[in-house]
């Protein structure tokens, strides 16, 4: 569409003149002062060559690749797999995890260290007050979830907070810390900065997925 530039009053946008309308052949209705531009989009049944012709002389302004996928009839909308999965073993997803460790296993975790590893006892950090209560809130002493242990490896933990529900916005630790707001979901992290120095790395070859896939 080409426009010609004119000075017009502030009544008047745009004017379109003969040219246009002999172009576009719009549908003028004079009672209610609406202009309608048809629609040109018509189907054609064009074979390959021809298209490709076309497509070449810039013929079409859009192109669109539709495929037709058949596919069976479903009654209502399908159940999520967890809720099938969590059905079938309503015993591994319980609602509330039971008081107590977990029963001993007949295997357990271990970590290889390097040779000539020293443990490492170092002093916790210290925490404030609410640092304090909240910490005592993620390890829930009464429920049995830990236990007292004799390990000479101590590892040191603190704790960095996430999205505030009510903000939105993720505040500082220095911040969190001074706000006293307990209402801040927590995210617990675990120093074993000096662990992972000292743990033998398992250099076993592993199978490319390609070859055990086939």
């Amino acid at each position: 569409m080409e426009f010609v530039e004119w000075k017009l009053p502030e009544s008047h946008d745009v004017i379109f003149g003969k040219p246009w309308f002999k172009d576009h052949n719009p549908q003028v209705n004079w009672q209610t002062e609406e202009v309608v531009i048809p629609d040109r989009m018509q189907f054609v049944d064009v074979d390959g060559p021809s298209f490709s012709h076309n497509m070449k002389q810039g013929e079409y302004e859009q192109v669109f690749r539709v495929k037709v996928l058949l596919q069976p009839e479903v009654d209502g909308i399908p159940e999520p797999i967890f809720n099938v999965v969590g059905k079938e073993f309503k015993d591994v997803f319980p609602e509330q995890l039971p008081d107590g460790l977990p029963p001993t296993r007949e295997v357990n975790f271990e970590v290889t260290l390097k040779k000539g590893a020293q443990p490492s006892s170092r002093a916790p950090f210290r925490m404030s007050k609410m640092e304090q209560d909240a910490f005592e809130e993620f390890v829930k002493v009464k429920k049995g979830w830990i236990e007292v242990s004799n390990s000479p490896w101590v590892s040191n933990i603190f704790a960095i907070p996430k999205k505030d529900p009510v903000t939105g916005q993720i505040p500082k630790r220095a911040e969190w810390l001074r706000s006293g707001n307990m209402k801040i979901p927590l995210s617990w992290v675990f120093d074993y900065r000096y662990l992972n120095s000292v743990t033998a790395i398992c250099k076993d070859p592993v199978a490319i997925d390609r070859g055990t896939l086939r």
